[in-house]
């Protein structure tokens, strides 16, 4: 349902381009042909801005979407570490907002040491 939500939204977006360069063209004619602004004319440019403006939004919206479902293939994990050498300590979990690299989570629980974060990578979901 996405995919044809994200493709609609694409086709539109291309459609109500060309149709907004069409008519301020037309816009353009009806100018040069009467060499005032007239109601004509300014009939046209109003329609080509408005299109030109819708066709901005869908690319967006599609532009959003793109993002939204590039986010939602890879799970962030954060990995904890004990900080004495001697403890091999190690702990994954998932991200969480304010996680930074060296950042002290707490105790060890084997050894009392201060517990760090280690590193923080992307593992791909699989389907």
């Amino acid at each position: 349902m996405s995919n044809l939500k994200n493709n609609i939204f694409l086709i539109l977006s291309v459609i109500l381009s060309l149709f907004s360069l069409i008519l301020l063209s037309l816009g353009l004619f009806e100018l040069q042909r009467v060499g005032d602004f007239n109601a004509f004319s300014m009939d046209y440019f109003i329609s080509g801005l408005v299109c030109l403006s819708l066709s901005f939004y869908l690319s967006y919206q599609h532009r959003k979407i793109m993002k939204l479902r590039l986010l939602g293939r890879h799970l962030t994990i954060t990995v904890i570490k004990c900080s004495n050498p001697s403890c091999n300590f190690k702990e994954e979990r998932e991200f969480k907002v304010g996680d930074y690299i060296f950042k002290r989570i707490g105790q060890c629980p084997k050894c009392n040491g201060d517990l760090y974060i280690y590193s923080i990578y992307a593992q791909p979901l699989k389907k």
